[in-house]
C-alpha cells in the first residue's frame, strides 16, 4: 500500500525514474503522502522492501525506478580440478536467476545457442580450449542471458626418452592445430623453431625454451634436462641445480600424500620454507568430507598447516567438524623453495617421487 501511495504521490507521472534526493524532498512537502513508519529511516525501509519484492530497482546512479528491468539468467563457475596432463578440467556450475529448473546450454570450442546440448548435472568435465554457456529459464520469469565464455589453460611439458637422445614437447590440451615453438640456446621461443617431432638433444644437459599460443591463450615454459649416464640412466637431477638459488618442482601429474604422511609433508615443507601453488587439502570422504582448494595462489606451508588445523579443531561445544578418524590428503601441482638444497631436503624427507624434467630453476 505504501509503495502504491509513494508511486502516486511522489514519483513523476511522466517518468518511472526518480532521484533519491528528490524523493526525500517530496516526502517532506507532499501532504497527501502518509507518514512512514520507523521515523527518519522510513524511506530507507520502504526502499528495501520494494527492492526485495522486485517492485522497485536501484539503478546504481542515485536514482530508482518503479519499473524494474527483467533480471537475466547467468552462470557462475568454479574450477574444481585440473587442468591435468591431458588438459582435463572439471567445472562446478551454478545458475543465477534461471528459475527452479534452469536449462544450461553449452558448446565446446564453438558458439552456444538454445539448440546446443544441456548439462544434466552441476558438473562439466572438458578438454576444450573454451566453453560457451547460455542459461535459460523455461518458466519465462527471467530473460535468457548473454552467452558466457570459460577459457581453459595451455600447458607444456617435456618427455625425455632415456637412451635415445630424443625429447618430446607435449601440449595439453593436445591439439594438432596449435603450433609449438622452441629454442635450445636460451633465446625467446616466440620466434623459435616450429616443433615438428622429437628433438635431438643427445645425452648431455640441455635447456629447452618452449612457447605455444592459440586464440588468446598462451604459455611459455623453460625445461632443463640433466645429463644421462651411460645406459640411459639419468644422473642426480639435483646436481645440475645451483644449491643456493631458488628452485621449484612442477609435478606434471600432481602430487598427493594420503593419510598421516600429509601432516609429515607439511611439517617438512614448513622447515624448508616451501611454498605451494595449486594446493588442495582433502579431509574425510563421502558425505563427511571437506575440500579446501587454493587454485593458482601461492601459500606458504606454515599457512597451509594453520588452515588444516582450523578445519580439524573443535568448534562451539567442543565438537569437531569431522570425526577423529577422518584422514587428511595433500595435493599440489607446484612447490617452490628458497634454495635448491631446501627443495631437495623437502622432497627426500617427504618421500616425494618426481621426474628430473619436473625440476625448474631460473637462470
Amino acid at each position: 500500500m505504501l509503495c502504491s501511495r509513494a508511486e502516486a504521490c511522489l514519483f513523476n507521472p511522466d517518468s518511472p525514474v526518480i532521484a533519491v534526493t528528490e524523493l526525500r524532498s517530496r516526502l517532506k512537502t507532499v501532504t497527501e503522502m502518509p507518514l512512514l513508519p520507523a521515523g527518519p529511516q522510513g524511506l530507507d525501509e520502504l526502499k528495501r522492501q520494494a527492492f526485495r519484492r522486485e517492485r522497485w530497482e536501484d539503478l546504481g546512479n542515485g536514482s530508482i525506478t518503479r519499473e524494474p528491468r527483467p533480471r537475466r539468467a547467468s552462470l557462475r563457475w568454479t574450477r574444481e580440478y585440473g587442468p591435468d596432463d591431458s588438459g582435463l578440467v572439471r567445472l562446478a556450475v551454478d545458475p543465477v536467476d534461471g528459475g527452479p529448473c534452469p536449462e544450461i546450454h553449452y558448446e565446446e570450442d564453438g558458439a552456444v545457442t538454445e539448440e546446443s546440448p544441456c548439462l544434466t548435472s552441476d558438473r562439466l568435465e572438458t578438454r576444450a580450449l573454451r566453453v560457451e554457456f547460455l542459461v535459460k529459464d523455461p518458466t519465462g520469469k527471467f530473460e535468457t542471458g548473454d552467452p558466457q565464455c570459460w577459457r581453459n589453460e595451455l600447458r607444456l611439458r617435456v618427455n625425455r626418452r632415456p637412451g635415445t637422445g630424443l625429447a618430446e614437447l607435449l601440449l595439453a590440451p593436445a591439439r594438432p592445430d596449435i603450433p609449438i615453438r622452441y629454442t635450445l640456446d636460451g633465446s625467446n621461443p616466440r620466434d623459435g623453431l616450429l616443433y615438428e617431432g622429437p628433438l635431438e638433444v643427445g645425452a648431455g644437459e640441455v635447456r629447452i625454451e618452449a612457447f605455444a599460443e592459440h586464440e588468446g591463450l598462451e604459455t611459455r615454459e623453460s625445461f632443463t634436462l640433466p645429463a644421462e649416464r651411460k645406459g640411459g640412466a639419468v644422473s642426480d637431477p639435483m646436481a645440475v641445480l645451483s644449491p643456493d638459488a631458488p628452485a621449484r618442482l612442477d609435478a606434471a601429474g600432481g602430487y598427493k600424500s594420503p593419510g598421516v604422511s600429509a601432516a609429515k609433508a607439511l611439517d617438512v615443507a614448513e622447515e624448508c620454507g616451501v611454498t605451494f601453488r595449486e594446493a588442495q587439502l582433502l579431509f574425510g570422504s563421502g558425505e563427511q568430507s571437506v575440500q579446501l582448494k587454493l587454485g593458482r595462489l601461492e601459500i606458504p606451508a606454515g599457512r597451509l598447516k594453520s588452515l588444516a588445523a582450523a578445519i580439524l579443531a573443535p568448534g562451539d561445544g567442543g565438537k569437531t567438524l569431522l570425526p577423529d578418524s577422518a584422514g587428511m590428503e595433500l595435493r599440489f601441482k607446484t612447490c617452490l623453495a628458497p634454495a635448491a638444497r631446501e627443495l631437495e631436503r623437502f622432497l627426500k624427507n617427504a618421500a616425494i617421487a618426481y621426474q628430473p624434467e619436473e625440476l625448474r630453476q631460473d637462470a
